[in-house]
């Protein structure tokens, strides 16, 4: 019996198919993981070039598997974002992680110490709650958002046939929107919403 595992990291996408019997890798496939033209500092990738390419990963490995897949797990890059509408279409592009939008200057600070100051607890560039900030204030968020979700989320949304997207938590923490010491939902939209 096999297992398969996938990773959407930032430069290349990658997949695994692991052979349980032989305790060992049996075959590997890896497709560039591209950035697309933005603004000087965006750092953002196409979502649905991600999930072909990862689709196509997964497809060659279950082809190639002479034994049932019992399962398959994917971890992605984390902290960026990317926003989808109530049919889950992504609207944007996905905002990776090395997106610098956090180091604007706000008076006297920059995003990221704006913001940390403002929610209590240290949040910095490249954090999905940073983006989302900068580019609600610039009113860059496209008017049919429903929400935003993290690239892993939307690939595997869509790879499940899901009807919305969900977060595992330790992604949302990544994001600077759950407090994973207190096990809770951070307050930070909210206060942000008040802003």
């Amino acid at each position: 019996m096999n297992l398969i595992g996938l990773d959407i990291g930032t430069t290349s996408i990658c997949g695994v198919l692991y052979s349980i019997d032989e305790n060992k890798a049996i075959k590997t496939e890896t497709r560039e993981n591209l950035f697309i033209e933005g603004e000087k500092g965006e750092y953002i990738q196409d979502p649905d070039s991600i999930y072909e390419k990862v689709k196509s990963i997964l497809d060659d490995l279950i082809d190639f598997s002479q034994e049932k897949v019992l399962a398959f797990s994917l971890s992605s890059q984390m902290h960026g974002i990317l926003y989808i509408d109530d049919f889950n279409k992504a609207l944007t592009p996905f905002f990776t992680w090395q997106n610098q939008r956090g180091l604007e200057r706000i008076n006297e600070e920059s995003l990221e110490e704006y913001l940390s100051n403002m929610l209590g607890y240290k949040v910095y560039t490249g954090y999905g709650i940073v983006t989302h900030y900068s580019l609600f204030k610039e009113k860059i968020i496209p008017k049919k958002a429903k929400s935003f979700c993290n690239i892993g989320d939307y690939v595997c949304m869509k790879l499940a046939g899901n009807t919305s997207a969900t977060t595992d938590i330790t992604i949302a923490n990544s994001m600077g929107i759950f407090d994973l010491k207190n096990g809770k939902k951070s307050d930070s939209l909210k206060k942000l919403g008040e802003e």
